[in-house]
């Protein structure tokens, strides 16, 4: 496919039509090949020199430049019929360790969080983004009992869908991810109690949905909300098409 430019540099370019076609040239490209969703843009603020896994995936430091950009290219991918999902939520901009070898830390107060590092979450989601991505991250100031942001009901449900008001699509991170592993293997189970609608990369899915089986068997997940996370994606699914597809 066509190589585009990093995020960092479309991060200088002023003319938001530009952007926006990007991201309907995106969409076009996907379609060609069969795919439905896009887990882009990277809505995280680059506050971090040092930081080891966004860098130039990030529009920037600039909370509203972040924001505009990251929407314009989700809007041309949403106007051409691709999920775009925007990532990594609260925001893994200012990490200087990276979720896939281990779990990063966010000293942050809760308002820097509410003010800088979800501000883009919070213009995509006003904006009518479809989908969200959740990080593995630590943020103490959210939820201080040491769970992945990730696995964390106060964050996924709590902060994002109920505080923020976002009432779309969410999917974890890759759940192979080192940051995100549970002794006990239940990771994908702890994802779906939490608030995510999808669990992205497991490694070992028999495992995974037996798991799932026992958290609903000692009722700490329910059949309803396996049925809402389902009506969810089949919803998607039907929105780009594939109930007629060709």
């Amino acid at each position: 496919v066509m190589k585009f430019p990093y995020a960092q540099a479309i991060g200088a370019v002023q003319d938001s039509t530009y952007i926006y076609q990007m991201g309907r040239d995106f969409a076009a490209q996907l379609r060609m090949m069969g795919i439905h969703m896009n887990f882009a843009p990277v809505a995280d603020i680059n506050t971090n020199p040092i930081n080891p896994v966004i860098n130039f995936r990030s529009f920037g430091e600039n909370k509203m430049n972040v924001a505009e950009k990251a929407w314009w290219v989700a809007k041309g991918m949403q106007d051409e019929g691709i999920i775009p999902v925007a990532k990594h939520f609260p925001g893994h901009g200012d990490t200087d360790t990276d979720s896939h070898k281990i779990l990063p830390f966010l000293t942050h107060s809760k308002e820097r969080m509410d003010t800088l590092e979800t501000y883009p979450f919070r213009y995509l989601t006003n904006k009518g983004i479809t989908g969200i991505m959740t990080a593995h991250l630590n943020v103490a100031s959210i939820d201080n009992s040491l769970n992945p942001s990730s696995l964390s009901k106060k964050i996924v449900t709590g902060y994002l869908r109920d505080e923020i008001g976002f009432k779309g699509f969410v999917v974890t991170d890759a759940i192979n991810m080192k940051g995100v592993r549970t002794d006990k293997g239940n990771t994908e189970a702890e994802a779906l109690i939490a608030g995510n609608d999808m669990v992205e990369f497991v490694p070992d899915l028999q495992n995974a949905i037996q798991s799932v089986k026992n958290t609903i068997n000692e009722g700490r997940l329910t059949i309803a909300e396996i049925d809402e996370k389902c009506t969810t994606v089949l919803a998607l699914k039907r929105w780009v098409n594939l109930n007629d597809y060709k």
